[in-house]
């Protein structure tokens, strides 16, 4: 089960491009402005370090995601804006995709389940490999 969720993280790394469609100066403040509001920190101490658009195609959810930098006392906050311009969640969809990878491909690796599946309705009993 390990395999299966690194191989899972692995891809999710794979599907993380840089900032297109979800991009921009309206995401950027909305991070500032809820950690701002969340840590009790002042807005004009916060910048975005880093943004980037996080693919999570089995759940079919795209994400903003953005690094918050706290320049005066050092700390660093993620953000995930979803398509809709929401916070959202991004540990709880990150469980949703790989809960949706493992009802899907099981304990198989997905480029071997998509070799197998058009097989499956021809293979009658069970089979291993040795």
């Amino acid at each position: 089960m390990k395999k299966c969720i690194f191989a899972l993280e692995v891809i999710l790394i794979l599907l993380v491009v840089p900032a297109m469609a979800l991009t921009g100066e309206p995401n950027v403040q909305k991070a500032r402005h809820y950690i701002a509001q969340t840590h009790h920190l002042p807005l004009e101490y916060l910048t975005v370090a880093n943004e980037a658009t996080a693919n999570y195609p089995l759940t079919q959810r795209r994400l903003w995601v953005g690094k918050v930098l706290d320049t005066q006392g050092g700390g660093i906050y993620q953000v995930f804006i979803d398509e809709e311009g929401e916070i959202a969640d991004g540990e709880a969809i990150k469980e949703a995709e790989q809960a949706a990878h493992a009802a899907r491909y099981g304990r198989l690796e997905p480029a071997l389940y998509d070799t197998l599946d058009p097989l499956h309705n021809n293979v009658r009993g069970c089979c291993g490999v040795v």
